[in-house]
């Protein structure tokens, strides 16, 4: 929370570049002149994320691993996201798996995973706890989180590299955001299904822009024409789908 009524910035003549990924408040900006937003869009990102996982149903329509005529899925999710923006994801994600071949089940629910280690440790109980025969899908908003939970299930004999293709049956999807460059290594080894890519150089330009340039508007950057203005000092940047499944 940043309290505008300090003096601080306007007596240094300092400028403000705030971020996230969830959110906006446009009310933020309005009591600063330099202060800016940069940010993704979280609801189209999980718009990304359910149409790739839309598309890897349509390919693959044998996920019901234990023909309960269910998509059970386990879902890990950080903190991040406000309670408004957390229900229309859900929603988004629910009207996308609805139209499967077989109802979704979320079968466990884990928010607050903020880190690889508790994401590993999460999905190692729930294995136990249901079996690992009886998850078809692990969905979360994190890297990290997703390769957290691959650890867990490679120390089961799944998600090993190529296990998609060559091995399905030791091959439980799983689905992330952000793009980090670990991540991206682990989809194209074939341990991570697929991730939405948040494009953090794009970001770092912008904000190099907006810092070292004498720009009042986001207008003024001619880098910004491919994000999605949101204020006259906010924007977000575009995220895409990153999979290497047919």
């Amino acid at each position: 929370y940043l309290n505008f009524s300090d003096p601080w910035p306007k007596e240094r003549n300092a400028k403000i570049l705030l971020f996230s990924v969830s959110f906006f408040d446009p009310e933020i900006l309005e009591n600063y002149d330099k202060a800016w937003f940069l940010g993704f869009d979280y609801l189209r990102a999980t718009r990304e994320q359910a149409d790739m996982i839309g598309h890897f149903l349509e390919s693959h329509p044998n996920c019901d691993r234990n023909h309960n005529k269910s998509l059970d899925i386990v879902v890990l999710q950080d903190d991040i996201i406000n309670n408004a923006i957390e229900r229309k994801s859900a929603g988004i994600m629910g009207e996308k798996l609805t139209t499967s071949k077989y109802p979704y089940h979320s079968i466990s629910f884990f928010d607050n995973i903020k880190n690889f280690d508790e994401a590993y440790e999460k999905t190692t109980d729930v294995i136990k706890k249901i079996g690992i025969e009886n998850i078809d899908m692990f969905v979360t908003d994190n890297d990290n989180t997703a390769i957290g939970i691959i650890k867990a299930l490679n120390e089961h004999n799944y998600n090993h590299p190529e296990s998609l293709v060559k091995d399905p049956e030791h091959h439980i999807p799983v689905f992330s955001m952000t793009g980090t460059n670990e991540a991206i290594k682990f989809v194209e080894s074939g341990m991570l299904t697929g991730t939405v890519k948040m494009e953090f150089p794009y970001l770092a330009k912008l904000s190099l822009d907006i810092l070292t340039t004498d720009v009042h508007s986001i207008d003024d950057i001619p880098a910004a024409k491919w994000t999605s203005v949101i204020g006259k000092r906010a924007t977000v940047v575009p995220s895409r789908k990153y999979h290497i499944f047919k």
